[in-house]
Order: C-alpha cells, then sequence, then structure tokens
C-alpha cells in the first residue's frame, strides 16, 4: 500500500495497484525517494529571489533562512524535485510497471 501512495504522488495518472508491486519496483521506489530527497536537500541551499537589487542585510537574511532549512532537516520534497525526477523517471516507471520482473 505504502509503495502505491509514492508511486501516485509520482505519477497520479498512471494506474497502478498493489497487484503492480514487484521486488524490482520496491528497489525503483527507493530510487525514486532518493532522488528526490537529494535534490531537496540541494534545494535548501538556494537562495530565495530577491526581486529587486539585494542588498547586504537581505542577502545576511537569506543565509539565514538557508541555515535555518538545513538545520530543520525538513521532510518534504520540492514541487520542482518531484516533477523532475517523475519526468527523468518516468521510462524505467513504465518499464517496471507494464514490463514486471
Amino acid at each position: 500500500q505504502d509503495v502505491v501512495t509514492i508511486l501516485k504522488f509520482f505519477w497520479p495518472n498512471q494506474k497502478v495497484t498493489e497487484q503492480n508491486i514487484t521486488p524490482r519496483m520496491i528497489l525503483f521506489v527507493d530510487k525514486i525517494m532518493h532522488e528526490s530527497k537529494l535534490c531537496s536537500d540541494r534545494m535548501d541551499w538556494v537562495p530565495r529571489p530577491a526581486g529587486v537589487k539585494p542588498s547586504p542585510k537581505w542577502v545576511l537574511k537569506q543565509i539565514k533562512k538557508v541555515a535555518q532549512r538545513v538545520r530543520d532537516k525538513h521532510p518534504d520534497i520540492y514541487n520542482l524535485c518531484k516533477s523532475t525526477v517523475a519526468s527523468n523517471m518516468i521510462s524505467e516507471y513504465r518499464d517496471i510497471l507494464y514490463v514486471g520482473f
């Protein structure tokens, strides 16, 4: 059930059931979770856009926010990371889903 939930999170329009879950699919889910986490961890280090020419005060504020995100180690996956992983791995997902093994 958990594997199906994660797959539907990444590919909500794909039909997947518990009958589709194989050992290979479980390893694949581990791979997409790992890739998503790596991406999200990297995103924590990216300052947010200033909108105008940044001042030293704004830079210090961004550094503080980056440090806070890194300290918090938030469990969220950024939408950008979700979309990138889903796009990059859709072929492999379909191969496992429809071919199996």
